[in-house]
């Protein structure tokens, strides 16, 4: 990763996308060019010395020339849509209209001797040179050979969603790339560490579930040969594969399309390459989405090495394993704190060895693409920690960095104005155990006739028509009231049932005493649905409640939808 001080380099041995002809001599030996209406070319005279000037011609009309030391001059037949190279001689053609087919004669003026190139350009119309591809999948790697490198680009489009057409990035023989659509959004997915050389499960639903939820371009990086075996090895591949993704989207951007439009999502380690090739193009690049980016090698590390909000104009991560291999500190504008960022919900026991290792660091995976695939929103919640938020402490929007709940899922920095993104904000939320995982979230409020000498554990249970969720609402020694906040499946105004337990901290405890009677306290029980309302009014119950140590007291819900 210390290569990142090599930008200034990776920028300048940056190679557009050509369309090079060595054409000399007279227009019998032109080179036909074959484009679509819509794409970019570009023509490359042939010469070997220095030169002096170039002419371009379009049929008889002139296009552009230069002679050393004067600028460029741009003529009517091409003007505001070709660029002229004073370096190369390159002409380059953005927008093809298929008025623009013609013949065209560049001239390079090396010496006293003017040397010759001469092409024949037909523009077809849209579509019309896109010819069956085979589709292509991963590679296969095994334990022993996967830590070579070998790096494919697989494009996916509303035209092929399941059938991945191999993009070499660094050809210079067309023109186009079969489906790509410079004129909309791309979404660069790249995986992490591959343990057995395998492609990642989640790769198919990711890449169908982006292209169902809006019309792109998804690019697969498979990196399988390179990232299997060592983990040390897949660390140290990282600079190349930057490197790589980041001529191909150098091609894109030679096709027409912006950075700005250029999205990467990355995963575990894939999280850091996209952090990589953000810091190559200087933060210009539209979004990183880290999903739980890797914390082995990266937690201590700068930020020259690690995924880091001056990577793009809007990274987010999302981080589900933050005990184990997903990092813990924040690396983006706004880092979403899922269940805490650690312990999901739903993951199976230490017994079922291989998925209890992975299912936590996965779940950001499974969270980011089902968020693509439903209208129940996943937002998050500014806060100063997890702690402070399952207490009852943000109950709002606002927060020190942020006056919004920002959303998992392609809304436009995360439905964060883009003045509110002064720092890196976190924000936590909880999740149901199985997809779609979204849940509401509600503050319960407990308050005490009278203070206790000791602390008050009360368990809150909301019992839904088709869900049941529970929390336990501790009041601390000498305070009157209690606050937390409870995940719930349905909206509040659904939850037809409260169930609230005195919860005695031991059975045991309980003997030694030899009590005589069990322990009664008579509360108040509040709630509302987050975020909270300006106003601040909490539907309560009509009543206190007289509870008895571990015996449950229900009490019915009414609260009204919004």
């Amino acid at each position: 990763m210390a290569a990142r001080r090599l930008t200034g380099g990776v920028r300048g041995a940056a190679v557009l996308f050509l369309l090079s002809f060595a054409c000399t001599g007279s227009t019998e030996d032109a080179e036909v060019v074959n484009a679509t209406v819509g794409a970019t070319v570009q023509l490359q005279l042939s010469y070997s010395g220095e030169a002096t000037g170039y002419t371009w011609t379009k049929g008889d009309e002139r296009v552009a020339e230069w002679d050393f030391p004067l600028s460029v001059t741009y003529y009517d037949a091409l003007k505001g849509r070709c660029d002229l190279n004073t370096s190369s001689g390159a002409l380059t053609i953005r927008g093809l209209q298929q008025g623009d087919a013609d013949s065209y004669r560049g001239e390079a003026l090396v010496g006293n001797r003017y040397i010759v190139s001469n092409f024949h350009l037909h523009v077809f119309p849209e579509d019309a040179l896109v010819t069956p591809a085979p589709c292509h999948d991963f590679q296969s790697t095994s334990f022993f050979s996967g830590a070579n490198l070998n790096v494919q680009f697989l494009l996916f489009t509303t035209k092929n969603p399941k059938c991945g057409l191999l993009v070499n990035a660094n050809t210079t023989n067309d023109v186009y790339i079969p489906n790509f659509n410079a004129t909309l959004g791309t979404k660069i997915l790249i995986h992490g560490f591959r343990v057995l050389g395998t492609k990642p499960s989640w790769i198919d639903d990711l890449t169908e579930a982006l292209l169902r939820a809006t019309d792109v371009n998804v690019v697969v990086v498979d990196w399988v040969s390179g990232s299997t075996a060592q983990y040390n090895s897949a660390v140290e591949n990282m600079t190349s594969l930057g490197l790589q993704v980041t001529a191909f989207i150098r091609r894109l951007l030679a096709l027409g399309a912006s950075e700005s439009s250029i999205h990467i999502i990355g995963v575990s380690l894939g999280a850091h390459v996209g952090g990589l090739v953000g810091h190559f193009f200087g933060g210009k690049l539209g979004r990183i989405t880290g999903l739980d980016p890797a914390a082995y090698k990266f937690t201590k590390a700068s930020t020259e090495e690690r995924l880091d909000p001056g990577d793009a104009l809007f990274v987010e991560a999302i981080h589900t394993d933050a005990d184990n291999f997903g990092i813990r500190i924040p690396v983006g504008h706004i880092d979403y704190y899922i269940n805490g960022g650690k312990d999901q919900p739903g993951c199976p026991p230490p017994r079922k060895f291989y998925s209890y290792l992975i299912c936590d660091h996965m779940r950001a995976v499974s969270i980011y693409t089902s968020s693509l695939e439903s209208a129940c929103p996943l937002v998050g919640f500014p806060c100063s920690s997890y702690k402070n938020f399952t207490s009852g402490e943000c109950l709002d929007c606002s927060g020190d960095l942020l006056q919004t709940c920002p959303r998992i899922g392609l809304t436009d920095r995360g439905g964060v104005p883009v003045g509110e993104l002064r720092g890196q904000a976190q924000v936590f939320l909880m999740t149901s155990t199985t997809a779609p995982y979204c849940v509401f979230h509600s503050v319960v409020e407990i308050e005490l006739h009278s203070p206790r000498s000791t602390s008050t554990i009360i368990e809150v249970s909301f019992i839904g028509e088709n869900s049941r969720s529970a929390i336990q609402v501790k009041i601390p020694k000498d305070s009157p009231r209690g606050r937390g906040v409870i995940p719930h499946e349905e909206p509040l105004c659904q939850i037809r049932t409260v169930f609230l337990t005195l919860v005695v901290r031991s059975q045991l405890l309980s003997l030694w005493s030899n009590k005589s009677s069990k322990e009664v306290i008579e509360a108040a029980f509040c709630t509302e649905q987050l975020p909270a309302k300006p106003s601040g009014r909490m539907f309560c119950l009509s009543q206190n409640l007289t509870m008895t140590e571990n015996i449950p007291v229900m009490r019915g819900l009414d609260a009204t939808c919004a």
